[in-house]
């Protein structure tokens, strides 16, 4: 999630300018374990943004889609 909220927090534009930072997480799905040194592709996508917080949905697969691992409603707010 720390890196979630740093990627974020580098790439929007301008706007709001306080740190993001981890204050929810609605809910965990795990799949199976990772083997050694396997590839696994993770991706984010925001649901909700405000002047207090930014929401996200992110998940874990592996070469085949086989979801490894889901975040649900991953809440970063913004510091003051």
């Amino acid at each position: 999630m720390m890196q979630l909220a740093l990627f974020y927090d580098l790439t929007r534009e301008g706007g709001n300018p306080h740190a993001p930072l981890p204050v929810r997480i609605q809910e965990i799905r795990l799949g199976r374990n990772c083997a050694p040194g396997q590839v696994a592709v993770v991706r984010a996508v925001q649901n909700h943004v405000d002047d207090r917080s930014a929401t996200w949905d992110a998940q874990a697969v592996d070469e085949q889609g086989e979801v490894l691992l889901q975040a649900l409603g991953i809440t970063l707010g913004w510091t003051r």
